[in-house]
């Protein structure tokens, strides 16, 4: 554990509420781990410390951190140990806590399930599954993976969809929806609106029904109540006049040639003179409008410069007023559709959305289950709820003592809501002042980059705010501590980011931070920063007539470009040993972090380009499970297993790993066919050598298709059709993580549901979850992630190329505040267009637009810093010959590289920024010794596992292998004695062994002597001698005497039979075993060659697994008859002897 600085120190204080402002690269999570470290020191119990992290990632590295450190406490010397303390705790550290450290670690890893680091959605699972009755939760609950969640929102989603055929209301809302939306953009709108799923639910507990919703909505829109828009067009005519429409269709007649033709569309619209305005009789109101909108507005919707010609205004004296006022007229019209429109769809949009969130929460509560959403709402719901959350917090508030909150910027409201709820005990009650309770928090408001996650920056501060009022009213300790030393990036890298963030760029950023400064701690230590030239972006080339669709293009893509360029830079860089100053050593692979804004082409270009300069690539941070090649690959494999004519699959399919066709053989296969299906002319070409495999191929899936369940069907392609090395070998290693992923899928779908291929493929296209791959630094591979993904993350040289678009607010929902009453839940408002939108909701869209710049400018620190040594910008043209806007980052980047000093562009039209090693270079670690080359793998590794043998069936005592001899039947009256007689002896030959030698007979003559038995006293007498005389057989009396054991459980495999089962008696002595397994209701043999073969083989099966426990003794089985009862010896084995238990005699 290193010193801390004055900054960390004061933020570690275990004795103080702070609220730490902790710039990139700071140290936070080295804070937060010292602060653990220091309360654990202080005696604080470790179960009574809530530790929150955002991701379980975070959770993992924190946790992992402070293991390592108390364990290294358990194995250093009391000087060493005396040191280290020193450091954490900022003074020479007390006996006490010397003897405590070296305890800690045991501590700690005694806890049930270690020690608690959760993240907010865990900690509130726990705490649901304490209290479900009280939540309104099922016990037992089960939470739901985001797939899982998906497929159950999409079957909701469905059942709603199908009902409006008996709901008119609903089927109106929907035909109202699909007249802006395709079938392909609904699904996107109504996730849309599910992602607000806590204001929605909100806003529906608010307003109960449709109608008050409604008015709601319209004090928002300020729309007019009519029932549809041509009643409001018709209306507004109507106020612009008819005698001035009239009019200003007479004044176009008399215009030049233009305006005549738009007052005969006007005149036309209006109908006849004495039909009265538009919309009566004989007029068409919407054509009406559309003539006067392209007589007097632009196609913007703006008027016209010139309302009319020279001719046209010449009409007439007030032609040019007539004009004017049916313009204005137009524009207020325009204004109330828009305002009307936005008022519909908003109405429609919320009324299917509260028809499928009740759907989706009936679903959940029927099967009991939960998504992660629920966690947090239901957690809040709980720790605010009238009469129940004073007794759940009193319950908690004697469990915990500190809350810890890692990444706190990228906590959402309700998230906050549930931890506010917590710290609101520690500075109340009659236990507030008892001992020491503390807040801490850590976090950067300047990397709150996740507000599509409902992250708002905002709340970090007023949870600032809250916790120190209440620390300052309670008199409790309390410290605000911002942190700027950055241990992660050189001088230049710094330099770059303070400059480009200097100024109206670093407005808004952080509510604490003034000016953004970083201070350096790698002082001296070489730094570089490029801006590279942009790539031009080449014009659309149209396709010449002549070109057949195989013929190649060179590469002109501007993003293929840059791709290649870095790709062959890291290449050259790191094959001529490029030295990273600062660190003492040559630059690597894994030393590369490529950093994109979103997933786009450009991450394909890259990873092509980086396969073909032989650069080892880790792939991207996230993706969907659908979109990898070898995924698609495998989802038309079970598409052609089960669609047979279904063309372009099979053509896919043909062209995969799988079969791997060439572009010519497949063009053969299919051309000029007529109406004949691909399938059925591979079928009719399978005998030629060309298409021989890959008929083969096909044949075999829809043979597996009817016969396998889906994990099973794509497992044997992959495994036994060698289809996982065949994808490997066009497509890379990488593939073998969607490969494992989908067969994961495959086996979760199989619990879920019915096994089905065509189901399992159905609901994987319907429900396409993202995935996210944890980055591995320790590997020499490239890494390219999402700016989002990278947020933790570090590396010494990192690229961004994705730099020239400017931020967008884009998004389709917009949460309006409506005036009061009703101010505090905001309103759920879908424009549907972005012209629909005045009034308040332009006002909240221009809001959103600030906030959108106001993220991309955070998403761009956050990029920056995550360089230590240095750092590339790079971007393409965002249109043929245009430069990015102002706004961008490459334009941001460019402009802060012109204010610095000792900037130089290269002859290639770089811009670089370097700083010279002026410290000591570290002293590289020596390199690892060259590997010996691999020997050739064996044949094996690539061969197809051989079958696994069939495990044999257990061999049980009264289950022989071979058949059994008829048992005499107990409804037999002739044997029902015999029977009766057998049970008990058997009975007895169990139980009486256990007694001493004296207490036998009266325990045995009291049990047989039972009324439920019926024997008088002189049977009783001559079945006990006759049991007798087997206890007290010379031979075999060891076998009931004392030591003897009864019901013994043999296990063992003996000639490939396994051997599970139980012996009736058991007596292991010096020299010899005695086995004895008993036969009840079974006619007893005279001569022991007489015993069934299967009594014989079974109990010479025990022997010879008692064989292999005692080597060095003899094995005596025998059986006991107990219709006699007789005993019956059958052959030993002497030691280490084995019968042939398949020739017996």
């Amino acid at each position: 554990m290193s010193a801390l600085t004055p900054e960390q120190a004061r933020a570690a204080d275990p004795a103080a509420s702070v609220f730490v402002s902790a710039s990139a690269g700071t140290g936070k999570t080295h804070v937060l781990t010292t602060r653990l470290v220091r309360l654990l020191l202080a005696g604080t119990p470790p179960g009574r410390i809530l530790c929150l992290t955002f991701t379980k990632a975070g959770a993992a590295e924190m946790k992992d951190r402070l293991y390592k450190e108390l364990g290294q406490w358990t194995r250093l010397d009391d000087a060493g140990l005396a040191a280290r303390l020193a450091k954490a705790v900022g003074a020479p550290p007390s006996p006490d806590e010397m003897a405590r450290a070296r305890r800690l670690f045991a501590e700690v890893i005694d806890l049930p399930g270690g020690f608690q680091v959760q993240t907010i959605h865990s900690f509130c699972q726990s705490l649901l599954g304490r209290f479900p009755l009280e939540a309104g939760m099922v016990p037992r609950f089960a939470l739901m993976d985001d797939a899982e969640a998906e497929e159950l929102r999409a079957a909701a989603t469905q059942r709603v969809l199908e009902s409006a055929g008996v709901d008119p209301l609903l089927a109106h809302a929907l035909d109202h929806i699909a007249t802006g939306e395709s079938e392909f953009t609904f699904s996107g709108l109504i996730d849309s609106l599910l992602f607000e799923r806590a204001a929605l639910q909100r806003l529906f507990r608010t307003y109960a029904d449709d109608r008050a919703l409604a008015a709601a909505l319209r004090r928002v829109t300020e729309a007019d109540e009519v029932a549809s828009e041509t009643a409001l067009i018709a209306d507004g005519l109507a106020r612009i006049g008819t005698a001035d429409l009239t009019a200003l269709a007479a004044i176009f007649a008399r215009g030049a040639k233009t305006d005549q033709a738009r007052g005969a569309a006007l005149a036309a619209a209006l109908g006849p003179a004495d039909a009265g305005a538009a919309g009566d009789a004989g007029g068409d109101p919407a054509a009406c409008l559309a003539a006067l909108d392209a007589a007097l507005l632009t196609s913007t919707g703006e008027p016209r410069k010139t309302l009319l010609s020279k001719g046209a205004a010449g009409a007439r004296p007030d032609a040019e007023a007539i004009a004017e006022r049916v313009c204005q007229g137009l524009l207020v019209l325009h204004d109330r559709l828009k305002r009307w429109r936005t008022q519909a769809n908003s109405e429609a949009l919320l009324r299917v959305g509260r028809a499928i969130l009740a759907a989706y929460e009936a679903d959940k509560a029927r099967a009991g289950r939960v998504d992660y959403d629920d966690l947090i709402f239901n957690t809040e719901a709980l720790l605010t709820r009238p009469g129940v959350a004073p007794w759940i917090l009193y319950k908690l508030d004697g469990g915990i003592d500190h809350i810890l909150i890692d990444e706190a910027q990228d906590t959402n409201p309700e998230q906050w809501g549930v931890v506010a709820a917590l710290w609101a005990e520690f500075f109340a009650g009659d236990g507030a002042a008892d001992r020491v309770r503390t807040v801490f928090a850590v976090g950067d408001e300047k990397q709150s980059i996740f507000g599509f996650q409902r992250a708002d920056p905002e709340e970090f501060d007023r949870a600032r705010c809250q916790v120190a009022q209440l620390a300052r009213d309670g008199g409790y300790r309390y410290d605000q501590v911002p942190m700027d030393r950055s241990f992660r990036s050189v001088d230049a890298v710094l330099a770059l980011v303070d400059r480009v963030f200097a100024g109206e760029a670093g407005v808004g950023l952080s509510h604490v931070d003034g000016v953004i400064r970083h201070r350096v701690h790698r002082a001296g230590q070489a730094g570089r920063v490029e801006l590279w030239p942009l790539i031009p972006k080449p014009k659309a080339e149209r396709a010449e007539s002549w070109e057949t669709p195989t013929d190649q293009r060179a590469g002109v893509d501007a993003e293929a470009r840059l791709a290649d360029r870095i790709a062959r830079w890291v290449a050259e860089a790191v094959a001529g040993g490029d030295l990273l100053e600062g660190r003492g050593r040559t630059l690597r692979y894994g030393d590369v972090m490529v950093l994109v804004r979103r997933r786009t082409g450009f991450v394909d270009h890259l990873v092509r380009a980086c396969r073909a300069h032989g650069v080892p690539m880790a792939g991207v941070d996230r993706f969907r499970l659908t979109e990898p090649l070898a995924v698609q690959d495998l989802m038309a494999a079970g598409r052609v297993a089960l669609l047979a004519d279904d063309d372009l699959t099979l053509a896919a399919f043909l062209k995969s790993p799988f079969v791997g066709l060439s572009e010519a053989a497949l063009f053969d296969l299919a051309y000029d066919r007529g109406g004949e299906s691909l399938a059925a002319r591979l079928g009719a070409r399978a005998g030629e050598p060309a298409f021989a495999e890959a008929a083969a191929t096909v044949a075999r899936l829809r043979a597996r298709a009817d016969a396998l369940r889906p994990y099973e069907f794509f497992t044997a392609l992959l495994a036994g059709d060698s289809g996982r090395r065949a994808l490997r070998g066009r497509l890379g290693h990488e593939v073998d993580e969607a490969i494992d992923e989908f067969l994961a899928r495959a086996q979760e779908d199989e619990r879920r549901h019915p096994p089905s291929l065509e189901g399992f493929l159905h609901r994987l296209a319907a429900t396409d979850t993202e995935l996210k791959r944890e980055s591995d630094a320790g590997r020499d591979e490239v890494r390219v992630l999402t700016v989002h993904g990278s947020k933790g993350l570090q590396a010494p040289v990192v690229f961004l190329p994705d730099t020239t678009a400017e931020p967008r607010a884009d998004d389709r929902l917009l949460a309006v505040v409506p005036p009061a009453p009703g101010a505090d839940v905001p309103l759920v408002v879908w424009p549907g267009r972005r012209d629909n939108e005045v009034g308040r909701v332009a006002e909240r869209r221009a809001a959103l637009a600030a906030k959108a710049d106001l993220d991309y400018r955070r998403l761009l620190y956050v990029a920056l810093t995550r360089a230590e040594d240095r750092l590339y910008v790079a971007g393409w043209q965002p249109r043929p010959g245009a430069e990015p806007g102002p706004t961008s980052w490459y334009a941001r980047v460019r402009s802060a590289l012109a204010g610095l000093d000792g900037v130089a562009e290269t002859e290639d039209g770089r811009l670089v920024y370097r700083t010279v090693q002026r410290s000591p270079a570290p002293t590289a670690p020596p390199a690892a010794p060259a590997a010996a080359a691999a020997p050739p793998a064996p044949a094996w590794l690539h061969a197809p596992a051989p079958d696994e043998p069939a495990p044999s069936r257990p061999l049980m005592p009264s289950r022989p292998a071979d058949e059994e001899p008829a048992a005499a039947s107990p409804l037999d009256r002739a044997g029902e004695a015999v029977y009766r007689r057998g049970q008990l002896i058997h009975r007895c030959l169990e139980l009486v062994p256990e007694l001493p030698v004296a207490a036998r007979a009266a325990a045995a003559r009291a049990y047989l002597s039972q009324p439920a038995h019926g024997l008088d006293a002189a049977t009783v007498d001559a079945w006990w001698a006759e049991i007798e005389a087997v206890l007290d057989d010379p031979a075999f009396a060891p076998l009931f005497g004392p030591g003897s054991r009864a019901e013994v459980a043999v296990a063992g495999v003996v000639d490939g039979q396994t051997i599970a089962g139980r012996v009736d008696r058991l007596a292991v002595l010096d020299r010899r075993v005695l086995v004895a397994d008993f036969k009840t209701n079974r006619p007893p043999p005279t001569d022991p060659r007489d015993v069934p073969v299967a009594y014989r083989r079974q109990l010479m099966q025990y022997a010879a697994a008692l064989a292999r426990v005692f080597p060095d003794r003899r094995i005596e089985p025998v059986l006991v008859w107990t219709v006699g009862p007789r005993l019956m010896p059958l052959e030993p084995l002497e030691p280490a002897g084995s019968p042939d238990l398949f020739n017996l005699p």
